[in-house]
């Protein structure tokens, strides 16, 4: 029977192993040992128990498989070092994956059409009458509130301009809610009526989410605050 491995080696091997990897490159048992600071040894058991080969002494990961394992760490609770690892667009769709999970329907870039203008949400999801437009911003430098200034105009425009087109063309009434989400937590958690996250946030978030939160702003259909 072997011995259960130390949780701060599962951590170091999966953060190393999706570093290590970054843009469809390949690494060595030896050098995602030597990241990790654990022996070949431990590194093999620990992917073998992830379900990723090694068996010839290389590892590669596919887009699926290095979403999968952002989702182990998520479940390990240290899925804000993990993000960082990941590439923009593997950001966006671990976003709609999370999201999936905690069982709203996603769909990534959105457009709308609005006033004579096409606007585009990075991840759209929805869960009852409750919709959720989210701008997700790979950033990894600290999240001043500064930073988000400019950021926030889009979020809060596009979450308008998509619930006039709901209106349009659904029954029913529907409440959006704008939100950034980075990689950092950002220091303000609310700010000009957009949401701010980071993305190890999220899942919490989204689990005790309640419509017509007081302490949140909501956007009616009608395209006025709830």
């Amino acid at each position: 029977m072997q011995q259960a491995l130390p949780e701060q080696f599962w951590k170091s091997v999966i953060i190393q192993t999706l570093n290590l990897t970054r843009s469809g490159r390949s690494t060595s048992i030896g050098m995602l040992a030597s990241h990790a600071r654990c022996t070949s040894d431990v590194a093999k058991r620990i992917l073998s128990s992830l379900k990723v080969d090694s068996d010839n002494g290389q590892v590669s990961l596919s887009t699926e498989d290095r979403l999968r394992l952002a989702r182990e760490a998520s479940r390990g609770g240290f899925l804000g070092d993990v993000a960082r690892t990941l590439e923009w667009q593997e950001f966006e769709s671990f976003t709609e994956a999370c999201l999936d999970e905690a069982g709203y329907k996603v769909q990534k870039n959105v457009r709308t059409r609005d006033e004579g203008r096409v606007r585009e949400v990075d991840v759209v999801a929805a869960r009852g009458n409750l919709v959720l437009c989210i701008d997700c911003k790979h950033w990894n430098t600290p999240s001043y509130p500064s930073k988000f200034t400019r950021a926030l105009e889009h979020p809060l425009e596009a979450t308008y301009s998509l619930l006039r087109e709901l209106r349009r063309k659904e029954t029913g009434s529907f409440l959006g809610l704008p939100m950034v989400l980075t990689l950092l937590a950002p220091r303000e958690k609310l700010r000009n009526g957009v949401v701010l996250l980071s993305i190890d946030q999220l899942s919490d978030f989204t689990e005790n989410l309640e419509p017509f939160s007081e302490s949140l702003p909501f956007i009616s259909a009608g395209g006025v605050p709830a």
